[in-house]
């Protein structure tokens, strides 16, 4: 299981373990596919995919 946090400020989503170890981090400040605004929420699909959005309300497409 993979625990995903925002990070807002940095324009990111983080992934750890469940036992708090750091696994990854994605997206970077922009608004190009793989970019985030300041996200502001986020889900799991039925496929494990992360879907997000952030305030510039760009669509985004999931992360592999």
């Amino acid at each position: 299981m993979t625990l995903y946090v925002r990070d807002t400020g940095n324009h990111r989503i983080c992934a750890f373990d469940t036992e708090g170890n750091f696994l990854r981090c994605f997206g970077s400040h922009g608004v190009a596919p793989g970019q985030f605004h300041c996200p502001t929420g986020m889900c799991i699909d039925r496929r494990g995919r992360v879907l997000v959005s952030d305030q510039a309300h760009t669509p985004y497409p999931p992360s592999p």
